[in-house]
This record gives C-alpha cells, structure tokens and sequence, in this order.
C-alpha cells in the first residue's frame, strides 16, 4: 500500500480475545489475518492496514471504525450470528446517499457498516 502523508493508513480493534474476534470478523467480513508478534494480529481490509490488538480496552466511545458493505442487514445478521449484537439496525441516510447500521462485537466494540 502506498499511502500519502495525511491518509489513514492503520486502525488497531481492541482485542482482549484475539481468537473469538479474528473468528468473528472472518464471518461478519472475510477478514484474515497474520500474526506479527503476541497479542497482535494483522489483517488487510483494503485501503487501509490494521490489527487486532490484546493491549487495548474495548469501547463504545471515541473514534467509529465503519467498513463497505453489500447490505448492511445481511452485514448486521452475520454479526448476530458470530456473537455481536445490533446497536443501531439498517437505516437509510436522507436523500438516497446510503444506508447504514452498527454492530458491537464479542468483545464490545462498536463498529459501522455501510453501503451506498
């Protein structure tokens, strides 16, 4: 990847559970991932690196990671099925710009999913 200074070039998930949430994001979006080092997990969602990380503290607040989807009720169904729950189900953005949803996973992060 060949990024430019001002582009976001990683994210890092909290991961106190790197087993359930590597399982869980390979179901929600066919993640995979390789170890770098202990409690680090890599994985490559397009544009952008990032990792799974055990030294973080899951939370709700602070910054939204959201990632491209086909259908964000299909996306939030997979959640629930690999152990997340539905914050905010499917909701259309006025004026036809896309829908969206949130979803915590396993652990309790709070993570967006999108589709235009």
């Amino acid at each position: 990847m060949a990024f430019r200074p001002g582009n976001i070039c990683h994210l890092e998930i909290p991961a106190p559970d790197i087993p359930k949430l590597k399982a869980f994001y390979a179901v929600v979006f066919g993640w995979s991932f390789a170890p770098m080092h202990e409690g680090y997990e890599c994985f490559d969602a397009g544009n952008i690196a990032g990792a799974l990380a055990s030294h973080l503290e899951p939370s709700q607040h602070g910054s939204l990671i959201t990632v491209m989807c086909e259908d964000v009720s299909a996306s939030l169904q997979r959640a629930i099925e690999a152990g997340g729950r539905v914050l905010q189900p499917a909701t259309k953005v006025p004026g036809g710009r896309g829908s969206y949803g949130y979803f915590a996973d396993p652990c309790g992060n709070k993570v967006g999913v999108w589709m235009e």
